[in-house]
C-alpha cells in the first residue's frame, strides 16, 4: 500500500495511492486505515511530505561506504544526531542553498515512519511500530559540518530534510530492499546489506533515551553515493525503494 499526504479542497488529506487515482483516508492512517469514496485524479492534488514528523532521528555512517568516504572509523553503537521538522519539504518543493554554505550535498536515504509511541523497545519488537518506508533526502551543509566540528547547522537549514513521495507499507523484509536514485538518467544503487547497523537496531537504539512519539520516523539507514559538482543538482534526483 502506497500512503500519501496532499492538499485538495484547501485541506490536508491523507490518501492511498490506487492505479492514476488517489482514493482519500479518513484522518490519519496511523491508528488504522479506514478509505472513504472519494478520488482525486494527480493533477487535481498538491503533493505533500507524506507525514509531518515530530522530530527525526537519524543515524550517521550507517553505511560503510560513506564512513570509508569521510575517513571515519565505524561506529561501534549507533550513532545518533537530529534534523528539526521544521526543514521537511515534499518532494516536489525546491531546496534552497544557504549562503553561507559553498558546499551543499544530498544524501539518498531510506526513511522509517513509526505509526505509535515507542519507548524502549528491543530489536525482536521494532517492526511492530513501524507504519512503512519512504524516501528521504538528507541535504548536507557539508563545508559547515566540517568546519563546525558537529552536524547541526549544517543538516537544519530548511528545505534540507526532502521526504516522499508516499509511504510504501508493503515492504516485508527490510533487509533485502534495494534504494534506486536516478540523477540524470543515471542510476545509483545501494542495498540494505550493506548496512552497517540494520533498521531493526536503527529503531531500537534511540528509544532508549528518547520517548518516540509518531509521526516520528528514523532515517539514515541507507546512503548513496553522489556528485559533487554544480549546485543545481541537489534539486535534481528521484528515489525508489524496492524489494530485492
Amino acid at each position: 500500500m502506497k500512503i500519501l499526504r496532499f492538499a485538495a479542497d484547501s485541506e490536508v488529506k491523507y490518501g492511498v495511492l490506487k492505479g492514476h487515482f488517489i482514493q482519500e483516508i479518513e484522518g490519519e492512517p496511523f491508528r488504522q486505515v479506514k478509505l472513504i469514496d472519494k478520488h482525486y485524479k494527480r493533477n487535481e492534488i498538491e503533493l505533500l511530505a507524506p507525514c509531518n514528523p515530530s522530530k527525526i532521528v537519524a543515524l550517521g555512517l550507517n553505511y560503510h561506504s560513506h564512513a570509508k568516504e569521510l575517513n571515519s572509523p565505524l561506529p561501534d553503537a549507533p550513532l545518533l544526531f537530529l534534523k528539526p521538522s521544521t526543514a521537511v519539504i515534499g518532494p516536489e518543493d525546491n531546496i534552497v542553498y544557504p549562503d553561507s554554505s559553498a558546499r551543499v550535498d544530498y544524501e539518498g536515504e531510506l526513511a522509517v515512519v513509526v505509526k505509535k509511541p515507542v519507548w524502549r523497545v528491543s530489536v525482536e519488537d521494532a517492526l511492530d511500530y513501524v507504519l512503512g518506508y519512504t524516501c528521504f533526502n538528507d541535504v548536507t551543509a557539508r563545508d559547515l559540518q566540517i568546519r563546525d566540528g558537529q552536524w547541526t547547522r549544517a543538516k537544519s537549514f530548511d528545505t534540507f530534510a526532502a521526504l516522499g513521495p508516499w509511504i510504501e507499507t508493503l515492504l516485508m523484509w527490510p533487509i533485502l530492499w534495494i534504494l534506486k536514485k536516478f540523477i540524470r538518467n543515471q542510476l545509483f544503487v545501494a542495498m540494505g546489506s550493506a548496512l552497517v547497523w540494520a533498521i531493526f537496531h536503527s529503531l531500537a537504539a534511540p528509544t532508549w533515551g528518547l520517548v518516540i512519539w509518531w509521526p516520528f520516523f528514523i532515517f539514515s539507514v541507507c546512503f548513496l553515493e553522489r556528485e559533487k559538482k554544480s549546485k543545481w543538482k541537489v534539486q535534481g534526483f528521484h528515489m525508489k525503494i524496492l524489494e530485492a
